[in-house]
């Protein structure tokens, strides 16, 4: 008996190590299927999590982290809901209200009592004005809960304003016209100083001043004007006298200005082409006994300096000695060889290139100042006073419902 039980053990566990013994040590093969699962699990984030990477910006992570919930547990109306808001802050709003329509299709919709936060509209101006970037996410979360409201693309537009993005602006302003013509709940003031930032620039037309000299009567004709009698233009001859007096004495200071500027010009000039003189003829001796290419090109260097001499000695108004002094300087070091040529060359350039940036830079600020001018002021509540900014256009205030978040979808 004994032995006829340790017979069938012995069968029973060789039968099991050979169908072990198939399947080689360290290769456990698991389905497709169930690795998927395991692997999706294993990144599963939570909703706050989802929420977190949503506020910080990170919306590409938080959309994949949405939808991996989404597809590990599809009766989750939690990980639809969170999707809805990732997109609908990724400007794709309808595919956003198309998720959020599957979310609320959901058991899980009403058993635990989801939806989308959004708070009051003159809470949202608050932040539109404290931090515009930040009123954007929520405005967003609004456009979500509530459709196309003209408030909200109102506040949004004012958000893009002082931010400086003009065209989304214009955009965001015309979205809300086009809900409500009339804008009646904005404030004038807000609305005329944002429609002034808004606005694209326009040609400016000029006045027709071409019958500007032509006096009407009041029947609408034209009527003839009286001549001034000679006595009454006396004042015209003595303020040509005047004039004239004044011009002949400013030629004759101007003439020994010009004449005392030739003398201090040429004291500067003549040591300069002395010197370019001298180092031309040795130049050429050296091209004279053996060509040399450096050489020629220095020639051609130091020739071009010696124009530019001329035409400093032939513009005595803007001539400045010392400024006159140093630049010869400069041209001269650079003159001397094709090294120092280049050094200088790259010099210019790159002094060349920061003063195109800092004059582009300028040019910017200067526009960006104008219109954050035209802005209105961030103390000035968006909201007329006829409206309190309690509600939004279709009456609601705000969602009392905010439980998107938790530990687990």
């Amino acid at each position: 008996m004994w032995r006829t039980l340790l017979i069938l053990t012995v069968f029973l566990t060789g039968g099991v190590d050979a169908r072990l013994s198939a399947t080689p040590p360290g290769s456990l093969q698991i389905p497709p299927i169930q690795g998927q699962l395991i692997r999706v699990q294993q990144e599963l984030l939570t909703p706050d999590e989802v929420i977190a990477l949503m506020n910080s910006g990170k919306l590409d992570r938080a959309e994949r982290a949405a939808r991996a919930a989404m597809q590990a547990h599809p009766e989750s109306a939690r990980s639809r809901l969170l999707l809805a808001r990732v997109l609908a802050r990724q400007g794709d709003l309808m595919q956003a209200r198309a998720m959020l329509a599957q979310a609320r299709a959901l058991p899980q919709w009403k058993q635990q009592n989801l939806g989308v936060p959004y708070p009051t509209p003159d809470e949202l101006d608050r932040l539109v004005r404290s931090d515009p970037a930040r009123s954007l996410d929520v405005l967003a979360d609004v456009l979500l809960a509530l459709g196309d409201d003209p408030k909200a693309y109102f506040l949004q537009a004012r958000a893009y304003g002082e931010l400086g993005q003009w065209q989304k602006g214009r955009a965001a302003l015309e979205r809300a016209r086009a809900l409500n013509p009339g804008l009646d709940f904005a404030s004038p003031s807000v609305l005329a100083a944002l429609d002034q930032a808004l606005a694209d620039e326009l040609p400016v037309e000029k006045p027709d001043t071409s019958l500007s000299d032509v006096k009407f009567g009041d029947d609408g004709n034209p009527v003839m004007v009286q001549e001034t009698p000679w006595w009454q233009r006396a004042w015209v001859w003595w303020t040509v006298g005047i004039l004239s007096a004044l011009a002949g004495w400013f030629t004759v200071s101007f003439t020994r200005w010009k004449k005392q500027r030739e003398v201090d010009m040429r004291r500067t000039i003549s040591p300069m082409n002395l010197q370019l003189a001298q180092e031309i003829q040795a130049t050429e001796q050296q091209l004279f006994m053996r060509e040399d290419a450096e050489a020629r090109r220095k020639l051609g260097r130091l020739r071009n300096l010696q124009g530019q001499v001329g035409a400093w000695l032939a513009d005595p108004l803007s001539f400045d000695p010392p400024r006159i002094q140093v630049q010869f300087d400069r041209l001269w070091n650079a003159s001397l060889s094709d090294a120092s040529y280049a050094a200088y060359a790259y010099q210019q350039e790159e002094a060349e290139r920061v003063a195109r940036e800092a004059a582009e830079e300028a040019r910017k600020a200067a526009e960006e100042k104008a219109r954050r001018d035209a802005m209105p002021a961030r103390s000035e509540s968006s909201f007329s006073s006829r409206d309190s900014g309690s509600s939004w256009s279709n009456g609601s205030s705000s969602s009392s419902t905010d439980n998107s978040g938790g530990s687990s979808w």
